[in-house]
Formats: structure tokens, sequence, C-alpha cells
């Protein structure tokens, strides 16, 4: 198992358009191959969204993230003003 979290840090003022285009994004991936799941969250003291997605294997999310770019460009690409700092990105393996 493995699983893959990331903190996206939105600008106020544009969090719901991120969290339309994570949508899209989740949207997407559904039926990729190897992933178990795909969440989104809403941290609203701090105005960070979090998307946590459950892997079968390494090698299945890094598949699964060549097809999260495909997408994300498909439905029109990130504007870097939605955010105030860079994603932070963590890779996580099952113990």
């Amino acid at each position: 198992m493995f699983a893959i979290v990331v903190h996206h840090y939105a600008e106020p003022e544009h969090v719901e358009e991120f969290k339309a285009f994570c949508r899209k994004i989740s949207d997407g991936m559904q039926g990729t191959e190897g992933m178990l799941s795909i969440e989104g969250y809403h941290d609203r003291d701090n105005e960070r969204l979090t998307i946590l997605s459950r892997w079968q294997s390494p090698e299945a999310a890094k598949a699964g993230v060549a097809r999260l770019t495909t997408i994300a460009q498909e439905v029109g690409g990130r504007d870097a003003a939605w955010s105030w700092r860079d994603d932070e990105v963590m890779r996580l393996h099952a113990f």
C-alpha cells in the first residue's frame, strides 16, 4: 500500500476555483489502474486543500501521476495565482 498526500495552500479568494479544479482531476482519475481511492479535504482554518490518494504500489502511483498531469492539462491547468505558497507533497509507504 502507498499513499500520496498533497497540501495545496489556496489564496482565500481562489479556494472555490481550486476545489473545482481538484474535483475535475479526481473525477478524471476514477478507474485509474492501481488507484484505490482519491479524496479531497478543506482545512478552512488555514485555507489548505489536502488531496489524499491511495495506491496499490509506488509504481502504480507513479503511473497515476503521469495520468493526472495529462488530465490537468485537459481541464485547463492550474493558475499559479490560486496559491500563496508551494505545495507540500508526501509519499507514504505503508508499514
